[in-house]
């Protein structure tokens, strides 16, 4: 029964990690130190050390300042993408280990890719609230607020109630891998972005790229005047699925494949009521404001790249957006 015992606190843990690692050590070193909690794990231990508690304390100081602010929080998201995995699979090796050294071994890997999920949609959500939200610094700090209690609650329920605590973060596991993917996508566009990044400072996409054949199928195979990839909001259907912007003639298209097919959304320059080209620190976000003859207005977003900067430029252009941070 206790070797259950302990994959069941194991399992909260690892996805507690992958959202604050720092809160989640914190939380689990205040609980032994300090006695809240009865018989922790003997490779929890070492967790309640005055040392680990103050070193946790610190980073989650410096992490609950960066989380609030917009662009700083997708940096910090960056840097931890291997780091919050990692520390999820040393603290899985050391509880498990002295059991059995294969077994320590299969939890830190399980541990490590729960954690590596948990980042991923943590850092995917960040991104699209910096892209799409027009109160970023507000939302930023109400979002980053509820996922530290989350984590110090469900930290706390692991050592305290680990069956509970498990079917909890069985929940949202399987909440993030079946009904969150997009999310997890833009955590991975995250890190993409901040190397494409530093490629975009040293050479960049001039030239109109070259539509996939499912794409020109779905255009009936008529090539547009530019075009280039992006990352599409806001379009039904086609929220958050990489694709490629285009102009073909007075209509601004955008193709993506799904369920192994080519698609298209078309918009009418007619219906455009205007364009902004906002500049972000490792995006550039081209909005358009519709007015269709039919439905309510609404504004459409499509993130691109830095290493694309002088095709979003001509797409600026061309659609006579207005610039602005």
């Amino acid at each position: 029964m206790e070797p259950l015992r302990l994959l069941a606190t194991l399992l909260p843990l690892a996805l507690t990690s992958g959202i604050n690692l720092y809160a989640t050590i914190l939380i689990v070193g205040l609980s032994i130190r300090l006695n809240w909690v009865s018989n922790p794990p003997a490779g929890l231990e070492p967790l309640g050390s005055w040392v680990v508690i103050v070193v946790a304390a610190v980073f989650y100081l410096v992490q609950f300042l960066a989380d609030k602010i917009p662009v700083v929080d997708n940096v910090w998201d960056m840097i931890h993408t291997f780091i919050r995995p990692l520390g999820a699979g040393l603290v899985a090796f050391a509880v498990v280990v002295q059991m059995d050294p294969i077994v320590a071994v299969l939890a830190a890997l399980v541990a490590g890719g729960l954690a590596l999920v948990s980042h991923s949609g943590k850092a995917g959500s960040r991104m699209v609230i910096n892209v799409s939200s027009p109160m970023e610094n507000i939302t930023n700090i109400i979002l980053s607020v509820v996922e530290d209690l989350g984590v110090g609650v469900l930290a706390f329920g692991a050592l305290k109630y680990p069956w509970a605590a498990a079917g909890i973060a069985l929940v949202l596991f399987i909440f993030l891998i079946l009904f969150i993917p997009r999310i997890i996508s833009w955590g991975w566009f995250n890190l993409k972005a901040f190397a494409l990044w530093l490629k975009g400072l040293i050479s960049q996409v001039e030239e109109s790229e070259s539509l996939p054949a499912n794409h020109l199928i779905a255009l009936e195979h008529r090539h547009p005047e530019l075009s280039s990839a992006c990352k599409a909001q806001g379009i039904s259907g086609a929220n958050g699925r990489n694709g490629f912007l285009s102009i073909q003639g007075d209509d601004i298209l955008f193709t993506y494949e799904a369920w192994g097919r080519g698609r298209v959304w078309r918009l009418p320059r007619a219906e455009m009521a205007a364009a902004y080209l906002r500049h972000r620190l490792f995006v550039e976000v081209l909005e358009l404001h519709t007015v269709p003859k039919k439905g309510r207005s609404k504004s459409i977003r499509f993130v691109f790249l830095k290493d694309r900067l002088p095709l979003v430029d001509a797409f600026a252009e061309r659609l006579n957006a207005t610039s602005t941070r």
